[in-house]
């Protein structure tokens, strides 16, 4: 995970929106919100990016 650029992804998500069809455009977005909420899960389990005290 170290090894993955921090930059700005959302160009990309851009790029890809203008590559998907209207009709299949709501499912890519709410592939992104699962994406999202299971990250944020998964940061609150292990702790990532929290101080040690």
């Amino acid at each position: 995970m170290d090894t993955i650029p921090r930059e700005d992804y959302l160009p990309d998500f851009y790029l890809l929106e203008d590559d998907i069809v209207p009709d299949t455009l709501n499912s890519f977005n709410k592939t992104q919100e699962f994406t999202a909420v299971h990250a944020f899960l998964l940061g609150l389990r292990t702790g990532r990016g929290l101080p040690r005290e």
